[in-house]
């Protein structure tokens, strides 16, 4: 609130005003910012008092005031998002001004019973005034007030606090993408549960603690070995509040933070409008391009992509992704990933290309968003000793983006997928993973057994099969993310990253007491028939639960890897005894192809696009990329020995061809 002695700034002009059925808002001027004024809420009772209740009438009038002639202290209020609710208040004398339910629960507690006005600033969180809205102004103004819901009833005798923590984390502010200008942005944060504050110190200290023990040695054994409600609610705070702390930090520290970045840390948070995936973001990305005007010689700084409103949510997507991979340095990474989680028609004009990763405009389930990251710096640690920069340039070269928002690129084509294996899933199938697993080695051609002892008993094949269980990659422990590659002999006492493996395969086997039955085989097209399901440890009277619990506590880092390199996924072979198999996402298909892209550390996994009963490819009536190589990316995998792109391989030019990407 101003201070009471100073005397209340004078507004340039009203704002929200009704024009038939529809309130409009002005655009906001360079140095101006839009007011609140909420008077007191007074409701007549029977007896003529005022009754200040709740159930009120909320009523105020938004103003357009200069920032300069702000002064003193105002609440900021979250207001743009959620669904629309049935109430109404009334702004400058119109009383049908709908709100959505954000405001709708945080409002009254902020409307005064006395005769004292509030003046808030009513923060309108849209990206579509494109002079940079007002969230610059966030900056200026103290403190920003963040009402994260009602309380929820969680029992005081409750056994464990993580059900408290857990219903607090579930409510929807720290699920939707646009909260991150609230919370970057501000000086200062104020985090509400009803009338009772949570300190963002405090919420910055306890998971800036976590996610420093949970990846030293000295705790990462036992925050991943923690199961049901307790794990489940680290992986929460992990995935989602650790990144919007995290995103806050970079912002306060001042160090650069990118769209792609941005868009990475929060694929698991929800947006109204999916070109808001990017559009969200605006004020908080720093990354900008340096424009020369061939006139004067001045050179400007411009935004990578411009946002638009009016057109298509294909057309939006396509120019914020290809701006991204054009001008940030880790724009790769939204090329990389997997397409499971779009639920468009592909056939569809109108539908987000194939290019586009489902990260870029998809709200990942829980899990997910983690389990991308992991598998992104995995792929990235192939790459340690490559020369980044010259990486970069080969993957610009010949990058471009036609009219109708297809990608042409080079690429190499190593091999194509002549057989699948079945799906190994995690979520309410763990029964059948380790007979999956098992069904891997049979498909390719290892034995149903893990009966080599050390690596002198490891030929070709049995050697790229285990790298291709953890995708060659193991953990190091440290304070950040990172992978190496395996150990096969033991270093000191410690066991090497193969034996660990190998003992967790034959513990595994003890437990299930696992027996494949050579006469139960693989039905055309990878899925086991209903009349042959594979083995299950239920069978041998273990429960899934046990089975996980057990597994876990054995080895509870190598299974989280495992799962990172496993899950979602299943095993192919090539028709290629040079190049045996690897993993691939769940929705390939036999005939799709294994792709090496320039300057991208994992190898992608194509599906041609030819023309009806014909291997001609398809032409779309695009003069640019008509007569090329036309695909779908169906994602990417691990392919043992193809790893970390082309970065240490001396390919010639000849080798590369161009090929469209819709």
């Amino acid at each position: 609130m101003p201070a009471i002695d100073s005397p209340p700034p004078k507004p340039l002009r009203t704002d929200y005003q009704k024009t038939g059925d529809k309130f409009t808002y002005s655009e906001l001027n360079p140095g101006e910012v839009r007011l609140l004024t909420l008077f007191p809420r007074v409701r007549q009772g029977q007896s003529g008092e005022n009754d200040p209740s709740k159930n009120a009438t909320i009523a105020c009038k938004v103003e357009v005031f200069r920032l300069g002639d702000i002064h003193g202290h105002y609440d900021t209020l979250s207001y743009a998002w959620g669904d629309r609710e049935e109430r109404t208040i009334t702004v400058n004398g119109n009383a049908d001004f709908k709100i959505r339910k954000n405001l709708l629960g945080n409002l009254p507690e902020n409307v005064k019973t006395t005769d004292a006005l509030d003046l808030l600033n009513l923060l309108a969180t849209c990206a579509a005034e494109q002079n940079g809205g007002q969230d610059k102004h966030l900056t200026d103004i103290g403190r920003f007030s963040v009402a994260l819901g009602k309380r929820t009833n969680v029992a005081e005798t409750h056994t464990s606090h993580f059900e408290a923590v857990k219903e607090l984390f579930k409510l929807e502010w720290w699920r939707r993408t646009w909260v991150i200008q609230e919370l970057a942005l501000p000086p200062e944060i104020q985090l509400l549960v009803d009338d009772k504050e949570l300190c963002y110190l405090t919420l910055k200290n306890a998971v800036e603690g976590l996610a420093r023990h949970s990846m030293m040695d000295c705790c990462k054994g036992h925050r991943l070995g923690l199961s049901g409600l307790g794990f489940e609610t680290i992986v929460t705070i992990e995935e989602r509040i650790g990144s919007m702390v995290f995103i806050r930090q970079q912002r306060v520290e001042g160090t650069p933070t990118s769209f792609t970045e941005l868009r990475r840390r929060l694929c698991g948070s929800e947006v109204s409008w999916k070109r808001d995936s990017f559009y969200g973001f605006f004020g908080i990305a720093t990354t900008t391009v340096q424009v020369t005007d061939p006139r004067t010689d001045e050179v400007t700084s411009k935004l990578i992509f411009e946002p638009s409103y009016t057109s298509s949510v294909r057309t939006a997507l396509s120019q914020a992704v290809f701006g991204c991979l054009r001008y940030e340095d880790d724009g790769v990474e939204l090329l990389l990933g997997e397409r499971l989680f779009r639920t468009q028609n592909p056939h569809v004009t109108s539908h987000v290309p194939t290019w586009v990763s489902d990260a870029c405009f998809c709200t990942f389930p829980e899990r997910w968003a983690l389990m991308e990251r992991r598998r992104l710096s995995m792929y990235a640690s192939f790459c340690e000793n490559a020369d980044l920069g010259e990486m970069r340039k080969r993957f610009l070269e010949g990058l471009t983006m036609s009219k109708n928002c297809l990608l042409t690129t080079k690429s190499r084509r190593v091999a194509a997928i002549g057989k699948l294996g079945a799906v190994l899933v995690d979520e309410d199938q763990r029964s059948r993973v380790p007979s999956i697993l098992l069904s891997w080695m049979e498909m390719a051609e290892i034995g149903d057994k893990w009966d080599w002892v050390d690596h002198a008993q490891l030929n070709g094949r049995k050697n790229a099969f285990w790298r291709t269980m953890i995708n060659d990659s193991a953990d190091n422990d440290g304070v950040r993310l990172s992978y190496r590659r395996p150990t096969i002999d033991p270093v000191g006492k410690e066991k090497s990253d193969f034996e660990k493996l190998r003992a967790l395969w034959l513990a595994l086997e003890v437990i299930c007491n696992l027996k494949l039955d050579r006469s139960t085989q693989m039905s055309q097209g990878g899925q086991a028939a209903p009349e042959q399901q594979l083995p299950s440890s239920r069978a041998a009277g273990v429960e899934p639960s046990e089975l996980h619990d057990l597994v876990v506590y054995m080895q509870p880092k190598l299974v989280y890897r495992l799962l990172a390199c496993l899950w979602e996924r299943r095993l192919f072979l090539t028709n290629d005894d040079s190049k045996p198999f690897g993993l691939c996402p769940k929705n390939a298909l036999e005939g799709d192809e294994i792709h090496i892209i320039p300057g991208c550390p994992a190898p992608f996994i194509l599906r041609p696009l030819h023309e009806p009963g014909s291997k001609k490819y398809v032409k779309v009536g695009d003069r640019a990329t008509d007569g090329l190589p036309q695909y779908l990316v169906v994602g990417n995998g691990y392919f043992h020995g193809f790893m970390g792109g082309d970065h240490d391989k001396k390919l010639k030019e000849e080798e590369y061809q161009k090929i469209v990407l819709h």
